[in-house]
C-alpha cells in the first residue's frame, strides 16, 4: 500500500497573476487544496508565486535567473526540488508564468490545470496569443484529463 503524502512531504507552486488580489489568490490555494485532496487524495504544501516572487526574486537578480531558479533549483537544507510541481488556475497567463509553465515541462515535471468547474488536466506547455501583452498573452495548452 503506497505511503500518503503529506504537506511536509513536497510542495506544490500554484501560478498566479498579479491582478487576482489578495482574496482572489487566496480562493485559488482553497480551491486547489480541495481539488488535489478530493481528485488525488494529495494534501501538499501549496506555495503561491506571488508569495515566492516576493521573498526570492531579489536574490536573483532578474526574470530569467528568477524562473530558473523557481522550476529547477533546489533547497540548500534538504537538497530537494523547490517544488514537486506546479499549478496554473487560469486559462491566460502573463509572460513570466508562461516561461515557468514551458522549463517546467521541458524538464518533466508536473504540470496541473485546475480549476474547480473544469477536469484536472495535465499541462503540456503555452501557446503565445499576444507577444506585445505581457499580462495574458499566453494561452495554456492543455493535455489529457487527471483521474
Amino acid at each position: 500500500m503506497p505511503k500518503k503524502l503529506h504537506k511536509q512531504d513536497f510542495s506544490f507552486l500554484i501560478l498566479v497573476s498579479r491582478g487576482m488580489g489578495s482574496l482572489g489568490i487566496e480562493r485559488a490555494v482553497e480551491s486547489v487544496q480541495a481539488v488535489l485532496k478530493e481528485k488525488l487524495g494529495l494534501e501538499p504544501q501549496l506555495i503561491d508565486s506571488g508569495g515566492w516572487y516576493k521573498e526570492h526574486f531579489s536574490r536573483c537578480g532578474d526574470w530569467d535567473s528568477w524562473i530558473w531558479e523557481t522550476v529547477t533549483g533546489k533547497s540548500y537544507d534538504t537538497r530537494k526540488p523547490h517544488f514537486a510541481g506546479f499549478i496554473v488556475c487560469e486559462e491566460n497567463l502573463g509572460r513570466a508564468n508562461a516561461q515557468i509553465v514551458d522549463l517546467a515541462v521541458r524538464n518533466k515535471k508536473v504540470v496541473l490545470f485546475c480549476r474547480k468547474d473544469l477536469p484536472l488536466s495535465e499541462v503540456e506547455g503555452t501557446e503565445e496569443t499576444d507577444p506585445d501583452n505581457w499580462k495574458q498573452g499566453w494561452k495554456v495548452k492543455l493535455g489529457r484529463v487527471v483521474q
